[in-house]
């Protein structure tokens, strides 16, 4: 078969989309759209080489197809699982099940068991994430062998099969239909095999219908039949290329029609760059592309786990963050390209071998052993590779799937700030406040310190201060009164006056008292009449895990307040839930929205959930957690501030600047002392606003 250029190309476009879709997804929204285009060729390309022949030949294709993206799969898994236990062996405990899971072609069904999502799930972020298109793939490929040979055994007719598979393209678009739910997360249809076989189904059809399509075209004039094949190609790479700078992950329509129409335009170009036009063999068979497209596969297996890994430094480049994501964009390319040198064009195979042939790879491994004149170098390429597989057993073994850090610090988070006697952290808490009290009573007996000198993170000062703390805080806080009422006595009659004037009411008071108990540190970072305004100002804060993770705080400070925080939530599905709460007339005339985090905003998603909220003031929190759509989520609010004169910017993002402790291991989730300042700030926001 003649290798055209064009195919290479697409690949290369596909893939390089992908990757610039995940860097600059504000660019290229729809970047993961070309997902499809690997797919259709996939089934292109296996039917037209199964076709007619042997069951012999079909079992070696089979047999080299699987090994062919097994074993550099296998590799990665290596080298991910060794960097990880060297650089950070916390996030592998929580990824036995995935490696395996990716082993063996299931990463898809993984990612669905422990919904997870490809788009929101921030907190879970994990280097195998994508491998869900490897497992696609081979179950695309496993489903449609059989149903193939036995097509091409029965029925003589291509016509017939043609019409077949768009019959069961057309199955698994209504199978899309009855599995997505507009405004719920997509993941039921991006992870299915039951919906993505559509793109297998269809480049299936086109290499059987390829032949009547051609001899239909032809019966038009040559001149005619040209421009019909060049301006499918052109024109649906034309297209492709507008749907992935114009199509958001977020909406409906992209998992209704969007995806579905893509695989169509995937099969004009396999038939139009089929007749191989000068203009389309150099335009998107260009040697770059076509050298992206012929090495896509180690591409896509690196992209992914070097941008995880990358933004987990996106505190560090606070600025600088397009300068992080171009150094990003340099490591996959000389990462991804030194893979495919090595890995995947089988120019390291000792050991591993490259195929399922184990009694070769043990003859082969034999004759390693055998004296030769460098045996030095013998003995330490042995000592690495055992060394690899070795470290990679420890490391799967190692990696037990404890919950990740991420999610351990966000339901912690929440008891810490909202503690229940039927948390599962509960027990531990009742044995370190057992401790803090001992340690205390040693301290009174002996006259020694050791509470005082407890760190200011630690386990012991940190988290269980509740009890001690308030009994402390109440003692401090009669001392002062006390001081305050020595000095009242030393006032004149007008300063008495004055200060009765400004006193605020017993019922202020008690609110006031109420805090200082809670959370004495808030207090101290707010005035008495900022308090005094907070405590009595109905509002209503709505958002992501966020916002529900400062509830506690904030319904301490803002008593007359409440919080609706949901874990996950992004702007594009936030809009059943809010309307609920408009409904049930939960939502104050002063509201705060804190959302982002997840996916970031776009201007049509924002304003859609602003003029959903009416005419109440509301404030718009920015962020400072470290994802890649900080810039995004920034400008969008300061955009909407211009177009709605009832709608304030609160800018977290600059108090939080500096302060990396604000935000627990993550670097998404506040950590209890950014709660307090997190609350503090927009206190003083709606103060300075009233």
């Amino acid at each position: 078969m003649i290798r055209i250029k064009a195919f290479d190309g697409i690949k290369g476009f596909a893939i390089l989309s992908i990757i610039l879709y995940h860097l600059w997804p504000e660019v290229i929204p729809g970047g993961f759209l070309t997902v499809n285009t690997f797919l259709v060729l996939s089934g292109y390309f296996l039917t037209n080489k199964l076709r007619n022949q042997p069951l012999k030949e079909v079992a070696s294709y089979v047999h080299k197809t699987i090994s062919r993206v097994w074993f550099p799969l296998l590799w990665f898994l290596i080298f991910i699982v060794v960097g990880l236990l060297i650089l950070n062996p916390i996030a592998l405990k929580s990824l036995q099940l995935e490696i395996l899971a990716s082993l063996t072609f299931l990463n898809n069904f993984f990612q669905l068991a422990s919904e997870r999502s490809y788009f929101t799930d921030m907190a879970n972020a994990s280097p195998m994430t994508h491998l869900w298109y490897i497992a696609i793939y081979i179950q695309s490929f496993i489903i449609a062998i059989p149903v193939i040979l036995i097509g091409d055994r029965w029925i003589t007719s291509d016509k017939i099969k043609g019409i077949f598979w768009l019959l069961v393209f057309a199955c698994t678009l209504y199978l899309n239909h009855l599995h997505y739910q507009p405004g719920q997360d997509p993941s039921n249809v991006y992870y299915g095999i039951q919906t993505r076989f559509a793109s297998f189904a269809i480049g299936i059809a086109v290499a059987y219908l390829n032949t009547s399509l051609q001899a239909a075209i032809n019966q038009y004039r040559y001149f005619v039949a040209s421009w019909i094949y060049f301006l499918m190609s052109v024109g649906s790479f034309v297209m492709m290329v507008y749907l992935i700078f114009h199509v958001s992950d977020q909406e409906p329509i992209t998992y209704q029609f969007w995806l579905p129409y893509y695989n169509v335009l995937a099969s004009a170009f396999i038939i139009g760059a089929n007749h191989r036009f000068n203009l389309v063999e150099d335009l998107i068979g260009h040697p770059l592309l076509a050298w992206l497209g012929q090495k896509s596969y180690s591409f896509y297996l690196w992209y992914y786990p070097i941008i995880v890994y990358s933004f987990s430094y996106l505190r560090n480049f606070q600025d600088k963050i397009s300068l992080l994501k171009g150094a990003t964009f340099l490591a996959i390319v000389v990462i991804a390209s030194l893979f495919s040198y090595l890995i995947e064009s089988k120019r390291m195979t000792y050991l591993f071998g490259t195929d399922f042939n184990f009694k070769q790879d043990w003859q082969d491994l034999i004759n390693h052993f055998k004296p030769k004149p460098r045996f030095s170098a013998l003995l330490a390429r042995s000592i690495i590779y055992f060394g690899l597989l070795g470290t990679f057993i420890y490391g799967i073994c190692y990696a037990d799937n404890q919950k990740s850090l991420a999610l351990f610090e966000l339901e912690y988070g929440m008891y810490q700030t909202q503690p229940s006697p039927f948390s599962l952290y509960y027990p531990h808490d009742q044995k370190a406040k057992a401790l803090r009290s001992e340690l205390l009573a040693f301290d009174q007996e002996m006259e020694t310190n050791f509470i005082q000198l407890a760190s200011p993170g630690s386990l012991v000062d940190d988290t269980f201060k509740t009890d001690l703390g308030r009994e402390m805080t109440q003692k401090i806080s009669l001392q002062l009164l006390a001081a305050a009422a020595d000095k009242k006595e030393d006032q004149t009659d007008e300063e008495k006056v004055r200060e009765t004037l400004s006193e605020p009411s017993d019922d202020q008071e008690a609110k006031l008292e109420y805090i200082q108990s809670m959370d004495p540190e808030i207090v101290e970072l707010l005035s008495e009449e900022e308090m005094l305004y907070a405590v009595e100002l109905p509002v209503t804060l709505f958002g992501d895990s966020l916002a529900k993770l400062a509830g506690p705080v904030f319904e301490t400070v803002f008593q007359e307040g409440s919080t609706y925080g949901y874990t996950s939530l992004q702007v594009w599905d936030s809009y059943d839930e809010f309307q609920d709460l408009l409904d049930q007339e939960l939502v104050e005339e002063t509201l705060i929205i804190n959302l982002g985090t997840n996916a970031g905003y776009d201007l049509p998603g924002l304003t859609e959930l602003i003029d959903m909220a009416g005419d109440r003031e509301i404030y718009l929190v920015n962020t400072n957690s470290a994802v890649e759509h900080v810039e995004e989520v920034n400008e969008v609010i300061k955009e909407c501030t211009k177009l709605y004169d009832n709608v304030h910017e609160i800018d977290w993002h600059s108090v939080s600047l500096d302060h990396p402790e604000y935000y627990g291991e993550d670097d998404i989730h506040l950590s209890l002392e950014g709660l307090d300042y997190y609350t503090a700030t927009i206190v003083k926001a709606l103060y300075e606003n009233q």
